[in-house]
């Protein structure tokens, strides 16, 4: 990947292009859609495959066998549809961030080719996250044994502190890596190490797409957040159902937004040839 040698400041520009696109090509819409039907349906899908076989999942014995094979049969199904997942979001930005035309039948066939990579990808980085998982073991045993022991706090804030430097170390690098997947011929591991590469040759660029995307992303949470916490005073704790409809769309609409930006980002700055 080339890396232009003159700083990029365009980002203003970026998100408000981001945001018409995302108006003028509604089914960018269509991963997020997808996403959520799709874990509807495999939630019900094993709940009845519990439920034929056990009788409910509050009924089984954890010391079986079987409950061994459903976990499987749940994480297999959830790695696969996670992959198909995003498949989807790449082919469907790849196009969106260039202003082209979506349709459904050729989401679904550029997604059936990217499988495969996309697959590769998220196991890569299921085995690159494993440091960060660690430390999050870590962090809560010694939590729980600060519990006891108050001198132990000192160590929590330290290992608080590190997880979140690592969890933006991982953040940033792992920020481009669906546009790396749309645009890129590169094989799992590859698509990694170029992630790492443009974080340390073109920090800043990356930097930045990052923590706007991040910033943006928890703020407007934070805001939901609290528009949520003063109806819940006012109607006597319970959240109205119409505020939490709401509440979800919006962070549907800022996530695919925001997303779009990442892509759009990564089109200015790089120039990839493969569309």
């Amino acid at each position: 990947m080339k890396i232009p040698k003159t700083s990029f400041s365009g980002y203003g520009a970026l998100l408000k292009e981001s945001w018409r696109s995302l108006w003028q090509l509604p089914m960018t819409f269509l991963p997020a859609v997808y996403t959520y039907l799709g874990m509807l349906v495999i939630g019900l899908g094993l709940t009845g495959v519990a439920r034929l076989a056990y009788g409910g999942l509050e009924t089984v014995d954890i010391k079986t066998g079987s409950i061994v094979a459903f976990v499987a049969l749940g994480i297999i199904v959830a790695f696969l549809f996670g992959t198909h997942v995003a498949a989807v979001y790449a082919s469907v930005f790849r196009r969106a961030a260039r202003g082209k035309p979506i349709t459904i039948s050729e989401v679904f066939r550029d997604a059936a080719g990217l499988f495969r990579r996309s697959a590769g990808m998220v196991l890569a980085v299921i085995v690159a996250s494993l440091p960060l998982l660690l430390l999050v073991g870590v962090t809560v045993g010694v939590m729980a044994v600060a519990a006891t022991k108050p001198v132990l706090f000192v160590l929590v804030g330290f290992l608080a502190l590190v997880f979140l430097l690592v969890f933006f170390g991982y953040g940033a690098w792992l920020v481009f890596l669906l546009p790396l997947l749309a645009y890129t011929k590169l094989g799992a591991w590859r698509m990694l190490g170029q992630a790492w590469a443009l974080l340390w040759r073109d920090n800043s660029h990356v930097w930045v797409t990052y923590l706007i995307h991040f910033g943006i992303g928890v703020g407007v949470g934070v805001a939901l957040g609290g528009v949520s916490v003063a109806l819940s005073l006012l109607s006597s704790g319970e959240e109205p159902l119409w505020w939490t409809i709401i509440s979800f769309l919006v962070n549907i609409v800022v996530a695919v937004w925001l997303l779009l930006f990442v892509f759009r980002s990564f089109i200015a700055r790089y120039k990839p040839k493969v569309s």
